[in-house]
């Protein structure tokens, strides 16, 4: 027999679907949660794996300007072909004036990168300047199939960091030659003042002083 009246059977049934609903719901937001962390942990990642990809082709196309006077054939330890572009005043006998490309792979990793060196450009990075504009593009994951690195576009998790440098073209500075002249002169005034500074010590310890008490001694 049952204690329960008929018409409390169904507040009971409706508190216990309220509790599970409850429960299901914050459950729900907690797996949300755990779930979206790790998307963010995974892209942090993912990223810092491009941006290092990025760094190290900037750091190829820095060396390879100031260093080795634009001529490249390897990057982070791998052998790269770069692509010379035929503009402006480029010429094969002066390779320093001629925008040139390059693509890379990180050894270690699935990610590659590719660096773009553009002169005559702003600060911006527009043509007409007076300057060099390199971009480096670094990417987390690559195709393996292909012969020059290509970042892997049908991958949902790749991730691109892009760094950029402009700096102004590096123009000769003519180096002064001394001026004999003027450091004969001062070396000469050096040299007297010396001189005449040592007369007066020396006349000044010798010279007898005037008032002064010399001691003699008896025969």
């Amino acid at each position: 027999m049952s204690l329960l009246h008929p018409s409390q059977k169904g507040f009971v049934i409706l508190l216990a679907i309220v509790i599970s609903a409850s429960i299901l719901m914050i459950g729900a937001g907690i797996f949300g949660s755990a779930f979206k962390q790790t998307i963010l942990a995974s892209t942090t990642t993912e990223s810092q794996v491009a941006l290092f990809v990025a760094d190290t082709g900037m750091e190829c196309a820095l060396y390879t300007e100031f260093v080795d006077a634009g001529t490249i054939t390897e990057c982070a330890g791998t052998n790269v072909q770069p692509t010379v572009e035929n503009l402006g005043n480029c010429s094969t006998s002066n390779s320093v004036l001629c925008s040139y490309s390059f693509a890379y792979r990180l050894p270690g990793t699935p990610g590659c990168g590719s660096v773009s060196v553009q002169r005559n450009t702003d600060s911006s990075g527009n043509p007409g300047g007076l300057g060099t504009s390199i971009i480096a593009r670094g990417y987390n994951f690559c195709r393996e199939d292909r012969n020059r690195p290509e970042p892997d576009i049908s991958n949902s998790t790749l991730v691109e960091r892009r760094l950029e440098v402009w700096y102004p073209n590096a123009m000769p500075t003519p180096i002064a030659e001394p001026d004999i002249t003027v450091n004969r002169a001062y070396l000469r005034n050096r040299i007297d003042w010396s001189t005449a500074t040592s007369e007066r010590f020396i006349n000044r310890e010798t010279a007898p002083t005037v008032g002064s008490i010399r001691e003699t001694k008896s025969p």
